[in-house]
């Protein structure tokens, strides 16, 4: 008899084991899963789906900081980007030259260091002119020559002085004039042997660059020092558009925050093909630039464009180097769409092809969604 249940068992298990095996299409199992398929892989974990596409649970999210918005479309000014550099403003900049070739001593705090403040008319260094050396014999020469006719004028000074009364008023008077004459002249002469010359801070401001030792022989109209105005600095922008001056508006510039631009003008001359433009620097940023560092300028034209204003965070880049935004398609799936931008300055960007005003687009985190792996 056991063994009669026994073969019963087997034969049952031998057809359940058939019909699940010759299952036909659009079969379902007990949770509605279609047996004639392989089981797609589970994705309710942070991982890059085969579409390109990124799955992150709700908790993922959070941890994430992901934040979206349904930017509407609308109308900003265009832009272009300019190459630029810092310059100096000419009224609030100035160079120190020594007018003549000399040996450079310290002023009076010391020989300047760049970066170090400084007021207007302050000494900062001393050049002491030396002469060739028979320019130099014939300029002692002439002080002694000098000496002895002063002290025989001198002493012709004292001896019409004791017989005055005798001699005229007029001859005493001619004498001490000739006297003071040749002391005058002495003095002169003494004065040009040892003479040094102070280096002046033309403007008050900060020394942008000093290139000073003691001891150091300098030639005349050789730069030495730069002082300039950290406040009033400019920005000059090139662009081949001759008649792209008249079409600005407002500006700023990419990667520093804080600073504004007001144009001054554009040149009416081409400098190597190219029309300089150039700008005022406005706003508490100025600190952070320095004296001939490149710069791009962002400028916004007078004339409009349609697009979708986004957070410049929200544009990243794909593996192949194209720039995309990451839109919400679902509750925890989201997927990169190529899209064009213009930057409108330093934060925004204008989204101009590629976006429609219904997507929900990420606005922060996206360059960790392009991460995922």
């Amino acid at each position: 008899m056991k063994k009669a249940m026994m073969n019963a068992a087997l034969a049952t298990l031998l057809v359940l084991g058939v019909a699940s095996a010759t299952a036909g299409p659009g079969a379902h199992g007990p949770n509605g899963e279609h047996l004639d398929q392989t089981a797609a892989p589970s994705a309710s974990g942070l991982a890059r789906l085969p579409d390109g596409s990124v799955n992150v649970p709700k908790l993922a999210q959070r941890r994430m900081g992901l934040r979206t918005l349904i930017a509407p479309e609308s109308e900003a000014a265009q832009t272009v980007q300019l190459p630029a550099r810092v310059i100096a403003d000419p009224n609030a900049s100035g160079q120190v030259q020594a007018a003549h070739g000399g040996r450079v001593e310290a002023g009076p705090r010391g020989l300047p260091i760049a970066g170090q403040p400084v007021r207007q008319g302050e000494v900062l260094a001393w050049v002491r002119h030396h002469a060739e050396p028979y320019a130099l014999a014939a300029q002692q020469a002439q002080r002694a020559e000098l000496r002895a006719a002063r002290e025989l004028a001198e002493h012709r000074v004292k001896r019409l002085e004791s017989l005055e009364g005798t001699v005229p008023r007029k001859d005493i008077e001619a004498a001490r004039i000739e006297a003071q004459s040749l002391a005058e002249r002495e003095r002169s002469i003494s004065a040009s042997l040892d003479a040094r010359e102070p280096l002046r801070a033309p403007v008050s401001g900060v020394i942008a660059r000093a290139e000073l030792r003691v001891g150091q022989i300098v030639d005349s109209r050789e730069v030495l020092i730069e002082v300039v105005d950290p406040a009033r600095m400019l920005v000059e922008a090139s662009t081949p558009n001759v008649q792209l001056g008249a079409q600005l508006g407002s500006a700023s510039l990419v990667g520093v925050d804080g600073v504004k631009l007001q144009l001054v003008g554009a040149a009416r001359a081409l400098r190597d093909g190219v029309l300089p433009l150039t700008f005022r620097l406005q706003g508490g940023g100025n600190a952070m630039l320095a004296l001939g560092q490149p710069v791009i300028v962002t400028a916004a034209l007078k004339s409009l464009r349609k697009g979708i204003v986004l957070p410049a965070e929200a544009v990243v880049r794909n593996p192949a180097n194209e720039m995309v935004v990451w839109i919400k398609s679902g509750a925890e799936r989201y997927v990169s769409q190529p899209v064009q931008v213009q930057p409108l300055d330093t934060h925004t960007v204008l989204v101009t092809q590629g976006l429609a005003a219904d997507n929900r687009v990420v606005v922060r985190g996206a360059a960790l969604l392009a991460q995922v792996r």
